[in-house]
Parts: C-alpha cells; sequence; structure tokens
C-alpha cells in the first residue's frame, strides 16, 4: 500500500533488515521469513478477521482523523493483525503467538486483541487460531541523537547493514563514528 518506494527497495531493506536480525543472534535458518504482500496466509487472516470489524472500533484504536486522513493506513492495520496471527496458522501448529510492539504499534496490538476476541467468539473459523495473542509493550528506544530511534533516520541511526547510503564497511565505519561524535557535542 506504501507508494513511497519501490518493491526493489523494500525488498533491499527486507534483506539489510536480515542482515541486521542475523548479527544480533536471529536464527534465520529457524525463521519464516516473509514479504508480507506475498504471505497469502497472512491475507487469508486479515480477511477473516476484518469480518468483525466494526468502524467504530476502529475509530476507537486508530483516530478518527487518522482513518479519514490516511484510509489506506486501515488495511495495513488489520494486515498487521494476519501477521500477528500467523504463528497460530494452522500449517505452523503454533498453539499461542506473542506479540511485541513499541509505542508506534501500539493501536495494531489493541487491534489485533479486539479482532481476535470477537472472531473467536463469532465461532468463525479462524484457520488455526485458537487464542488471542500475548503481547509485550517495550517504551521507545532513544537513538544516539536523543530522539525515538527509527531506521528511516538515517542521520541518527547506526546501521550494521549497509543503511540507507548502501555504504560498504569501511565508509559505515567512518560515518557511524561521526555520528557518535556528533552526538556526544549535542
Amino acid at each position: 500500500m506504501d507508494s513511497k518506494q519501490t518493491k526493489e527497495q523494500y525488498q533491499f531493506w527486507a534483506a539489510d533488515n536480515l542482515l541486521d536480525w542475523g548479527a544480533n543472534g536471529v536464527d534465520l535458518d529457524a525463521a519464516h521469513v516473509y514479504l508480507q504482500s506475498e504471505e497469502h496466509r497472512v491475507n487469508l487472516l486479515s480477511y477473516v478477521v476484518a469480518r468483525s470489524l466494526e468502524f467504530k472500533l476502529a475509530a476507537d484504536i486508530y483516530g478518527i482523523d487518522k482513518l479519514v486522513g490516511d484510509f489506506p493506513f486501515l488495511f495495513a492495520g488489520i494486515t498487521q493483525v494476519g501477521d500477528i496471527l500467523l504463528p497460530q496458522h494452522n500449517e505452523f501448529g503454533n498453539s499461542h503467538s506473542f506479540m511485541v510492539s513499541g509505542q508506534d504499534q501500539d493501536g495494531h496490538m489493541k487491534m489485533t486483541t479486539a479482532l481476535t476476541e470477537a472472531t473467536l467468539d463469532r465461532g468463525i473459523d479462524l484457520l488455526g487460531v485458537k487464542s488471542v495473542p500475548s503481547g509485550l509493550y517495550i517504551p521507545h528506544i532513544r537513538g544516539i541523537s536523543g530522539d525515538k530511534a527509527s531506521s528511516s533516520k538515517a542521520d541518527s541511526t547506526i546501521y550494521l547493514g549497509q543503511g540507507p547510503l548502501e555504504e560498504d564497511l569501511v565508509e559505515r565505519t567512518r560515518s557511524s563514528m561521526k555520528k557518535i561524535d556528533e552526538a556526544d557535542t549535542e
């Protein structure tokens, strides 16, 4: 739904993020890594839970201004619900799923809880999902400049992979040290 980047740019960022995950200890061979737009089970789960969606719920969670000003955002939120439920899909065999969310994902966590509960209460087959996911809320992490850390803010982020400037290791080390030095003087 996001038209700000090309599919190739998203694929670059996905690969770059995988390098970061691997560097932080995630066993990529044991992980189910997918492009959201190509994981059809996410879409199926999203469509099933969307049957339980009422506009009032979306407005309560995301705010009417957000829904009116950026209506495709609602579709993205429902798709996030499918992402969170995917580990419980009957093809994976997990009896429960767990979501970790920061401040910017809090609405998606609330939407997941509300829609899953409503769908299960209505007795709708949710493709193997049997429980409302558990959640852990993590307050945002501060970046090196003191603002919220975000990989989309290149000036205040240290990248383990190439990052948005597609720097090689020497350039990345040099620019990272410069960012740290500048953050110390602010």
